[in-house]
């Protein structure tokens, strides 16, 4: 982290960008200026992240994210080598410090659930045709499961051959989930839910 190099009437303040010191700064705004043509320089999106184009000594150059940029210059660098820069608000175009944060990807991925970003976290029903809703939804780090074909699962690989199959017992225990909570035994679900 570098200390601040200026600031503008309206607080917005700037810092080397790391790497490219004396050539460029960021803004804690999420805006890059270029120090030798002295005006801000124009990104433009690719995967989703606003990107720009930078030209170190020699003239090399590299394509970076722009949220990056802002996190390297005013939280230092990402804490380990799994962490990446998280938008707080899920827009990728608001590169402002307020809205970013190191994060790691097991991080993101329950933002992503909690947030109803991830596609698995809004699906309606599992693959097995049982509704996904109130107590038969098993949030998980990576998305939503559901909670009777989870304990069917259970049930089989602990008790080997059961009465009913699989599916007997999942959509058994996705009745129980909509009308009760609690542990439940497979006798006395299937006296509840038997064959009708």
């Amino acid at each position: 982290m570098s200390e601040a190099t200026s600031s503008s009437p309206d607080g917005e303040q700037w810092l080397p960008v790391i790497g490219y010191e004396g050539a460029y700064e960021v803004s804690d705004q999420g805006r890059v200026r270029s120090l030798h043509l002295g005006r801000i320089m124009k990104t433009s999106f690719d995967n989703n992240y606003e990107r720009i184009s930078l030209r170190g000594r020699g003239g090399r150059g590299a394509r970076v994210a722009v949220h990056r940029l802002v996190l390297e210059a005013f939280a230092g660098a990402p804490p380990s080598e799994d962490h990446f820069g998280l938008h707080l608000d899920d827009d990728t175009s608001n590169n402002r410090l307020d809205n970013l944060e190191w994060g790691t990807h097991s991080e993101n991925m329950r933002q992503s659930v909690a947030r109803g970003r991830h596609r698995s976290s809004r699906k309606s029903r599992c693959p097995r045709g049982h509704e996904l809703v109130g107590l038969n939804v098993r949030p998980t780090e990576r998305c939503r499961t559901c909670r009777a074909c989870s304990r069917a699962r259970s049930i089989i690989r602990r008790r080997g051959e059961t009465p009913w199959g699989f599916q007997e017992v999942a959509d058994a225990y996705s009745r129980y989930h909509l009308e009760a909570d609690g542990r439940i035994g497979l006798e006395e679900l299937m006296e509840r839910y038997g064959r009708e």
